[in-house]
């Protein structure tokens, strides 16, 4: 991630989705890099990922700066 800073590169979330011991649920973690020092603009992934877990109806979980996270029902 460093490497990609320094070069100027864009940083991207990565998102991630897994079955958990619930029945009929998935886990999905969306993970942003920091940013960069000085920066003007806030990241602004949380609020995207909250939004989008409103649009499906789960439920979101964000405690930290750089992670969200949403608990849904399985899709069929």
């Amino acid at each position: 991630m460093d490497g990609l800073r320094e070069k100027g590169a864009r940083m991207k979330p990565l998102v991630c989705a897994c079955l958990v011991q619930e029945p009929k649920k998935v886990l999905i973690v969306g993970v942003c890099g920091k940013p960069r020092l000085g920066a003007v603009q806030g990241n602004a992934f949380g609020m995207a990922f909250r939004n989008a877990a409103q649009e499906i109806g789960a439920e979101f979980f964000h405690e930290l700066f750089e992670s969200s996270w949403i608990v849904r029902r399985q899709l069929k």
